[in-house]
């Protein structure tokens, strides 16, 4: 279990950095864009410039441009995990886990900002997408739920450390060192990664070498006791067999094509037009498309903007204190998920958004900044003990294996496609609105509350042919 954990620390660097990133310039706002009073004596790195003068629209698509990186990494990781495996996939995300911040940490304008925010968002796009399809197919069954919320929790303590840099850091020419700093993460990542295995899971599926999956899931569950995992990954009963077994038995060779159930990789196509997988494209849909129309994207960019009017000295520690109660709750949900069940968390966590979004938009219409808080802190927790882990986790539970890597790269698409409107649209929504615009994520929780009961079935304990057959049940 401790090589398990290991290699979970290691790909999860990568939605770390993603959290990172999201949050890296909120607290550091006013200082990157020239709004605030340079310290005296402040020298700049290098000869680079103290400050990047900027507009409110300038900067919220410097901000939202990262979201673009992540669309096109998120598209982009499919076609290498197949091919090159998981961990391969991984080994090219790095490269722009380091240039990306490199090139933000040195930027003199406002163009190489926003370049270096794109390349460290296309890294992060395809760590989405791999990291928890990674985890799902090296996790033991009794452990899935919980380790499978790594990915979100991974997200949500890179978005803190980001912020509590943020309160340190951000003057200038300081708040260069948060930027930068990411790279000396995505470094550690590289190297760690050539002591990492590849997917088993991968390694019978795509390249039908069963005797390095074996060896690899020995590694990973530090035992030999690994004969029905095999067999529900296709292998076949003979292959299961250790090499002095199948000589007494005249079995097959160990590196033998797989079972004849085993299906081939199915391409985009298919998955978008297939009727038989319209049940997980509308699922992968509404689960990670859906989440981004929450509310939750524009809390973590402009949480210090929402929160100056009510407390204009606070602010940027209020965001902190958010983050932290974001981290606690998403960890307690990690261990409640395998327990009460996906369904019943995802309900409760959009209907507490739905009420919290519509109390923020009335407390900041009558300026009541207590109450306000309360709300930003209520939303957050709704998010973090539902919305926030479980859509990435569900998908890998609902796609067959032929199209879990189309299914996470398509949806999780979507999902940077929805967090770059929300991001470069709110600022503007929220100047023709005022507080009022809140409710138009109350809107979207309540459509997406419609959404789960139609469209989404439960996971926890059940196959993925368990999980169509008692959907299938229930609505005949």
């Amino acid at each position: 279990m401790l090589y398990l954990l290991f290699v979970i620390t290691v790909i999860t660097i990568g939605t770390f950095l993603f959290g990172y990133h999201m949050g890296a310039l909120n607290a550091p706002q006013a200082d990157i864009c020239c709004l605030t009073s340079i310290p005296i004596g402040a020298k700049a790195f290098y000869d680079l410039p103290l400050c990047i003068p900027m507009s409110t629209t300038e900067f919220a698509v410097v901000t939202s441009i990262f979201t673009i990186g992540g669309l096109f990494g998120s598209l982009a990781a499919s076609k290498p995990a197949q091919e090159y495996g998981r961990k391969g996939a991984m080994l090219w995300s790095t490269i722009g886990a380091i240039l990306g911040p490199i090139l933000m940490a040195s930027a003199s304008s406002m163009p190489m900002l926003a370049a270096g925010r794109l390349v460290a968002g296309f890294s992060s796009g395809m760590s989405v997408v791999l990291t928890p399809l990674f985890i799902s197919e090296i996790a033991p069954k009794e452990l899935r739920g919980s380790l499978g919320c790594l990915t979100q929790l991974s997200i949500v303590f890179g978005t803190l450390v980001s912020q509590l840099l943020g309160l340190r850091l951000s003057k200038s020419p300081y708040w260069r060192i948060i930027l930068g700093l990411a790279a000396f993460l995505g470094l550690i990542q590289l190297v760690l990664l050539f002591f990492v295995i590849e997917s088993p899971n991968w390694l019978v599926n795509h390249k039908n070498d069963v005797k390095q999956a074996k060896h690899t899931l020995r590694k990973l569950r530090g035992h030999d006791n690994i004969e029905a995992e095999l067999t529900e990954m296709g292998v076949s009963a003979g292959q299961v067999l250790d090499e002095e077994e199948r000589a007494l038995l005249g079995s097959e060779n160990d590196n033998a094509s797989p079972s004849s159930t085993q299906e081939a990789p199915a391409s985009t196509r298919s998955f978008l037009f297939d009727p038989k997988y319209h049940q997980v494209l509308k699922a992968t849909f509404i689960l990670l498309v859906g989440q981004q129309f929450l509310g939750a994207t524009a809390m973590v960019f402009f949480s210090t903007s929402i929160m100056a009017s009510s407390f204009p000295s606070q602010a940027a520690s209020i965001s902190v204190y958010i983050g932290i109660v974001n981290l606690v709750v998403t960890a307690i949900a990690s261990q409640l998920i395998d327990r009460t069940g996906r369904k019943f968390l995802l309900n409760l966590s959009v209907t507490g958004m739905a009420l919290s979004t519509a109390g923020l938009s009335v407390s900041l219409f009558l300026h009541w900044p207590t109450i306000s808080a309360v709300c930003c802190v209520v939303f957050i927790a709704a998010f973090a003990v539902g919305a926030g882990p479980i859509p990435f986790l569900m998908v890998s539970e609902l796609s067959p294996s032929e199209v879990a890597g189309i299914a996470q790269s398509l949806g999780l698409a979507g999902n940077w496609l929805g967090a770059f409107l929300v991001g470069t649209f709110f600022p503007t929504f929220k100047d023709l609105l005022g507080s009022w615009v809140f409710l138009i994520f109350t809107a979207a929780a309540l459509a997406g509350l419609i959404g789960l009961r139609a469209y989404v079935p439960e996971t926890k304990d059940k196959s993925i042919e368990e999980v169509w057959e008692t959907r299938r049940e229930r609505i005949e």
